[in-house]
């Protein structure tokens, strides 16, 4: 299995019809998108969440800056022409998140995982991310 490309699919719950249609009929689930992980890596010989870590790089040539990624998510900023919380679907919202455990557990067999953010270029405190309290409720602790 490609770890590499993870891709969560989930239909619109939040209209009264879950699929939509192109004028190729194909179906879509309108909250069919890649996820922002990178990487899954699987240590056979540890236990508890250090035998699973989920990371979603950040290469931005900016560079990463947890306090100010928080303060585009809590005060719903648009990044690049989007949501500032959609950079960060699975850690942010309950449906995304549930999925995402979903799919990390068919992986491994185990829905105990650490979930980090790796950055190429970190500007400020790492600690306010991997401490937020929003953060790590919607992935039930499993984030650093």
């Amino acid at each position: 299995m490609n770890t590499s490309s993870i891709r969560v699919i989930l239909p619109d719950i939040t209209s009264g019809s879950n699929l939509t249609t192109n004028t190729q009929t194909s179906i879509k689930y309108k909250d069919s998108v890649p996820s922002d992980i990178n990487i899954v890596r699987i240590n056979p010989v540890r236990q508890g969440p250090d035998r699973v870590v989920a990371v979603s790089c950040k290469s931005w040539q900016d560079g990463f800056n947890p306090k100010s990624e928080i303060t585009q998510i809590e005060e719903n900023k648009k990044v690049s022409g989007q949501e500032a919380w959609k950079s960060f679907r699975e850690i942010t919202r309950t449906k995304w998140a549930e999925a995402f455990i979903d799919k990390i557990e068919e992986i491994p067999g185990s829905r105990e995982f650490a979930y980090t953010t790796a950055a190429t270029i970190l500007k400020g405190d790492k600690s306010v991310w991997e401490s937020h309290p929003g953060f790590s409720e919607i992935l039930h602790g499993k984030i650093r």
